[in-house]
């Protein structure tokens, strides 16, 4: 059994140029900006919107929602190497 997670089979997806390609990529940005948005509400922060890109994958970014706000330790344990601001 091989197993893919949602962006490999995006990947392959567009690789085999499967129809509905870009209704497929939507509702996969549709999912992860629910769990972002639910994320974000849990912490008090932003998100924004959901992208996908097939060389960076399905993103979200986070921000704080006031100047000065510290970044939660679930966000920063998942991008030790992104920045803040």
């Amino acid at each position: 059994m091989k197993i893919l997670n949602l962006e490999a089979m995006l990947e392959v997806a567009g690789t085999l140029q499967v129809h509905n390609y870009a209704g497929l990529v939507a509702m996969a940005e549709l999912a992860a900006d629910a769990i972002a948005d639910a994320v974000a509400g849990h912490l008090g922060i932003v998100a924004e919107n959901a992208a996908w890109n097939a060389s960076g994958g399905l993103c979200v970014r986070f921000r704080p929602s006031a100047d000065g706000q510290q970044c939660p330790a679930e966000i920063e344990a998942a991008d030790p190497q992104g920045w803040w601001q």
